[in-house]
C-alpha cells in the first residue's frame, strides 16, 4: 500500500514538473501585441466593501489610465472611511462615479451582486472588472484592452503579479500560484472545447461588452463562491473565446495584509480549485508538499531509485514554481527550502479552516456567511 501510494505521488508529481515547465516556458504576459488597433471605450468597474487602506494606490494607479474611460465604484455596504474617500476623489477626477448597492438578495453572494449592479450602470463597449486591492501599471487597462481586441477575446483575465511586505503574506499568498501553476497549463484555458480547464482571477476580468449584456455571467455565477471560475466555465461552454494571463507587472495586487488574513481568505474557496472537493484538495495538499515524503521515505527499502527520483524531481519541481516567487519575496535560491516548508504547514492550516467552515456551517467573509 505504501509502495503504491509513492509511486502514485511520484507520477502525480512528475505531471506536476510537466505542467510547471510548460507554463514557465510559454509566453503568458501582455507585450504591446495589437497595439495598433483603436482602443474604443472603456468602463473600468470597482467593487468595494471596506476598502479604504485600499484606496489611495488604486487612486493613483488610475490617474494614469488614459484613454475614453469612465470608472465606477460600487459602495457594497461600507462600514469604514470608503465612501468618504471615493467622493473626495470624483471632486477631483470627472471619470469616477459612485454608486451604492441595494440590499443583497437571496440566492446571491456580495461580490457577484456588486459586479452585477456596475455592469448595468457601464456605457462602456467593454467592462473591466477589478478589486480594490488592484494597480494597473501607466495605461495598463488600455494595453490589455488592445491585446483583447486583437484577438477578439470575451474575456481576458489575468492573475496580478502578488505584492507581499509581511511574513505571513509570504507565507500564504504565494499558496494560490503554486496550485495554479503547477496544476493548469494556462494556454489550455484558451481552448473552446474543454471547459473544465477554466480558469480566472475576479481581480482583473475585462469583458466584450456586447457579450458581456447578452450573457449576464455574473447574474448566472451569483451564487458561487468562486465566480470567476464558474464565469471562465460558462464562457468556454457557450463556445467564446477567453484567455488567462499572468500579470507580469501590468497588474498588481497586494491581497492580504497578514498570515490570518492569508489564510481566512484562501480558507473560503482553496477547495474551488479542486472542483470543491475536499478529498482531492487534501490529496494534492499531500502530494503537492514535503507530506508527501512520509510514504515516499518507507518505500524506499523496496523502491530504492523512485524515491531518490522523486526526491529529485520534487525538489526541481519546487524550484520551478517558487522562482518567479522567489524573486518577488526578495529570497536568495539557497535560502528556499525553509519558505517552502512553511508555506507547506501554511495550506494544512488552510485546508483546516476550510474543512471546518464546510460542515460547521460557519463560514463568513466580510461580515456575510458563505
Amino acid at each position: 500500500m505504501i509502495t503504491a501510494m509513492a509511486i502514485l505521488i511520484a507520477l502525480f508529481t512528475g505531471w506536476r514538473l510537466i505542467v510547471s515547465l510548460t507554463n514557465y516556458f510559454s509566453s503568458l504576459t501582455v507585450k504591446g501585441e495589437g497595439a495598433s488597433v483603436a482602443p474604443g471605450d472603456l468602463s473600468i468597474l470597482i467593487p468595494v466593501r471596506d476598502e479604504a487602506r485600499n484606496l489611495a494606490p488604486l487612486f493613483a494607479s488610475l490617474a494614469m489610465q488614459r484613454g475614453d474611460i469612465e470608472i465606477i465604484f460600487c459602495n457594497d455596504h461600507s462600514s469604514d472611511a470608503t465612501v468618504p474617500l471615493i467622493e473626495a476623489q470624483a471632486r477631483c477626477d470627472s471619470r469616477i462615479r459612485l454608486i451604492h448597492s441595494p440590499e443583497l438578495p437571496d440566492g446571491w453572494f456580495g461580490k457577484s451582486f456588486a459586479c452585477y449592479q456596475l455592469a448595468a450602470q457601464a456605457r462602456g463597449r467593454y467592462l473591466l472588472f477589478i478589486d480594490a486591492d488592484v494597480t494597473l501599471e501607466p495605461d495598463g487597462a488600455l494595453k490589455a484592452l488592445r491585446y483583447a481586441q486583437s484577438r477578439r477575446l470575451t474575456l481576458l483575465t489575468f492573475f496580478p503579479r502578488q505584492v507581499m511586505h509581511s511574513t505571513g503574506e509570504k507565507l500564504t499568498v504565494p499558496i494560490m500560484l503554486r496550485c495554479l501553476l503547477s496544476m493548469l497549463p494556462l494556454k489550455t484555458v484558451g481552448w473552446k472545447r474543454f471547459a473544465s480547464l477554466s480558469a480566472a482571477n475576479g481581480q482583473f476580468m475585462l469583458f466584450d461588452g456586447d457579450r458581456y449584456r447578452r450573457l449576464q455571467p455574473h447574474e448566472k455565477a451569483r451564487r458561487q463562491r468562486a465566480e470567476d471560475i464558474a464565469i471562465a466555465s460558462l464562457l468556454k461552454k457557450e463556445g467564446y473565446p477567453i484567455a488567462c494571463l499572468l500579470g507580469d507587472g501590468l497588474v498588481k495586487c497586494r491581497m492580504y495584509d497578514g498570515y490570518r488574513a492569508g489564510v481566512e481568505g484562501f480558507a473560503k474557496n482553496i477547495d474551488c480549485f479542486f472542483g470543491k472537493s475536499l478529498l482531492l484538495t487534501l490529496f494534492y495538499g499531500i502530494c503537492a508538499s514535503f507530506a508527501g515524503l512520509l510514504f515516499i521515505v518507507p518505500a524506499a527499502t523496496t523502491w530504492p531509485g523512485g524515491a531518490l527520483l522523486y526526491t529529485l524531481l520534487f525538489l526541481f519541481l519546487l524550484l520551478v514554481i517558487n522562482l518567479s516567487n522567489l524573486a518577488a519575496l526578495g529570497i536568495p535560491v539557497l535560502r528556499w527550502l525553509p519558505v517552502v516548508l512553511l508555506q507547506d504547514i501554511a495550506f494544512f492550516h488552510i485546508f483546516g479552516l476550510s474543512v471546518y467552515r464546510r460542515f460547521s456551517g460557519k463560514g463568513s467573509w466580510k461580515g456575510r456567511s458563505l
